[in-house]
């Protein structure tokens, strides 16, 4: 009897199988974030290509319209990804779009806005000022599977991008 082997595969798959199981909902679920992640850097090259074709005359009176605008081309290509996905657009580092007509220099990380007037102007070190507009994505996706109890439930994802525009 001590020689008879013929159960051993079954237990063997019996001990390995939710271990394995585990690592592929994990995996899938890893797959998810990354792929969330991937759009989330898709919306914001769109909306920084698009902030950048379209602001060249940005001016306070169409900085309503033209934030509308960058921050619906973002959502368009997050709308079915999650609902928790928000999209903030600053010019200048101002929601409203008042400081539109104004001209900034940049510099440091996070970006330190400095006025500079009007018209382009030097920064120093071969940099001059200019319309910078922002770009934020952030909220949560909730993964597909049981494992997003690892990460209390949802998995952050946030990013930015800073674009110069005039």
């Amino acid at each position: 009897m001590r020689r008879d082997d013929s159960g051993v595969a079954a237990v063997e798959f019996a001990l390995v199988a939710p271990l394995f199981l585990l690592l592929i909902v994990g995996l899938v679920d890893l797959g998810f974030a990354y792929h969330a992640k991937l759009r989330v850097n898709a919306a914001i090259s769109a909306a920084s290509y698009y902030a950048f074709q379209k602001g060249q005359a940005l001016t306070a009176a169409t900085a309503p319209a033209y934030t509308a605008n960058v921050e619906g081309v973002a959502s368009n290509l997050l709308a079915d990804l999650s609902d928790d996905l928000s999209v903030e657009v600053l010019i200048n580092n101002d929601p409203t779009g008042a400081k539109a007509s104004t001209t900034f220099c940049v510099s440091g990380y996070p970006p330190a806005f400095t006025a500079a007037g009007e018209k382009s102007s030097s920064c120093g070190g071969n940099v001059t000022s200019g319309k910078f507009v922002r770009i934020d994505v952030s909220g949560h996706i909730t993964p597909i599977f049981i494992s997003a109890n690892l990460f209390g439930g949802y998995l952050a994802v946030a990013d930015s991008a800073l674009v110069r525009i005039q």
